[in-house]
């Protein structure tokens, strides 16, 4: 989303997905936003500024409205206005392309600015009440074709996950915090540079709302690429991602197939991302280019970001399971989703965490299935990988050790099962060099494939290549010798 500043108002104001010119014709685009000023002759020029800050004629209080106000008010609002609450977005709240003055002007249209003095103020300067308005301590950054219900209720689950008061968490969101009444010309990059820069500074947290879970519209977007970008080059802000409800259980119900989510990150290219205005993304590639080195850089900031974010969304799912069940030392719900969790977290690089997870599931799985289930001994698998990816040769060969004494006698010697246990333990072998070791773990592994799965099995053509990878290996170290 894009700032549009007003003299008269001296705020920002956000304008999303679609850029009104000056004549009020609609260009109707997927990403929002260029700076205007409203070609009005300043008012108040002369007046002496409120703040020794020098951006506070701009910028004035960085107020936002409750979480409690936008569940308990806003929706009603929007009920009232004969929307439908769970299909509405903010362009059908308020579309700025039309005259007419939809949910949120039409909230100021008859309260004074309080920054200009003029008639027509923002949604936020036009409600009363400590539960319901006060200094913004989270900014939101979304779309404007989001749905209010899924913004709503993104963030009821966010207080609900961080243990926050919904009456005393104050959401700095454009829609609502900048005066759409004001509108005008284009101010110079630097300035919105500036403006957005100090808004993040004085909020501390940004919330960054994404969905789809799996290919998040909102990682296409230049503006919402910067504004995760500024969070996190912004000293003390907390930059995080929300998602709806929905589409946080629908990844944890696929965090078995984490492809998406890989792919999904991996398109995080501020480079190929849209923009209303090539201008736009000129100036931001532009600023990028100074400050960090180029867009390469911004797209390591970036994903590294929604990783971290993504990182804390299955905690707090975990954490949310856990406070919701009985005994999580006797859930056999609980356990898989721990389990899961960590396959995610191995994958993105977070090895003591994916390393808590698996053990918690292996606390569950040996109590109520005992040290002899293979649910079990996967529990010892996994927990093998972590070791073996975290330095820990040692504690790996045993883990993988206690998952191949179950797997033989659940599954048999001949069991394609078995075989991997035999794999593993031949790869740690030729990590601590154990050449002859690995030899014969190697060749139990193909001698089952082989029998059990074929010679064109993809599996025993990778036995074949690791048996003659050690088998090379040993030969030129004998030629040495």
């Amino acid at each position: 989303m894009g700032i549009i500043i007003s003299q008269l108002q001296k705020t920002p104001v956000m304008e999303e997905d679609d850029t009104i010119n000056a004549g009020g014709a609609s260009n109707s685009t997927n990403q929002p936003a260029v700076l205007r000023v409203a070609k009005e002759q300043q008012s108040d020029a002369h007046q002496e500024p409120k703040s020794k800050d020098p951006l506070f004629h701009l910028i004035g209080d960085v107020n936002g409205v409750s979480v409690h106000y936008l569940r308990t008010i806003l929706l009603q609002e929007v009920r009232d206005a004969g929307l439908d609450e769970d299909t509405a977005t903010i362009y059908e709240m308020e579309d700025l392309r039309e005259p007419k003055y939809g949910i949120i002007r039409s909230k100021g249209a008859q309260h004074t600015c309080t920054r200009d003095g003029r008639l027509g103020a923002t949604y936020v300067d036009s409600i009363q009440g400590e539960d319901f308005v006060g200094a913004a301590n989270v900014m939101l950054s979304y779309c404007w074709s989001y749905k209010i219900k899924d913004i709503v209720k993104t963030l009821e689950d966010k207080c609900e996950a961080d243990e926050r008061d919904p009456k005393r968490t104050y959401i700095w969101i454009c829609c609502l915090c900048n005066n759409q009444h004001r509108v005008g010309e284009d101010v110079p990059f630097e300035q919105f540079r500036d403006i957005f820069g100090t808004i993040v500074t004085r909020v501390g947290t940004m919330w960054s709302m994404m969905t789809p879970w799996d290919d998040p519209y909102y990682l296409t977007r230049v503006w919402c690429i910067f504004e995760i970008f500024t969070a996190n080059t912004t000293p003390n802000c907390k930059a995080e991602i929300v998602m709806p409800a929905e589409q946080k259980k629908a990844m944890i119900e696929s965090l078995s197939d984490i492809d998406n989510l890989l792919k999904a990150l991996a398109k995080t290219k501020i480079e190929n991302a849209k923009a209303s205005r090539e201008e736009d993304k000129t100036n931001i590639l532009a600023l990028v280019e100074e400050s960090v080195g180029g867009h390469a850089e911004l797209n390591i900031i970036v994903n590294k970001s929604v990783r971290k974010s993504i990182i804390g969304i299955l905690k707090e799912e975990e954490q949310f399971r856990a406070r919701r069940s009985g005994d999580t030392s006797t859930d056999m719900v609980y356990a898989p989703l721990c389990n899961d969790i960590g396959i995610v977290l191995i994958i993105l690089d977070d090895f003591n965490d994916a390393l808590e997870m698996f053990n918690k599931a292996l606390a569950i799985r040996e109590k109520v299935l005992g040290k002899e289930h293979p649910g079990t001994a996967e529990s010892y698998n996994n927990i093998g990988i972590v070791m073996r990816a975290m330095g820990d040769n040692v504690g790996a060969v045993e883990m993988f050790n206690k998952a191949l004494t179950i797997k033989e006698k659940v599954y048999g010697k001949e069991h394609p099962s078995t075989a991997t246990s035999y794999n593993n333990i031949g790869n740690m072998m030729v990590a601590m060099g154990d050449n002859v070791g690995a030899l014969k773990m190697y060749n139990k592994a193909l001698a089952i494939r082989e029998k059990v799965l074929g010679k064109q099995h993809p599996d025993t053509i990778r036995s074949f290549n690791a048996v003659a990878a050690v088998a090379a290996i040993m030969k030129t170290m004998a030629d040495l010798e």
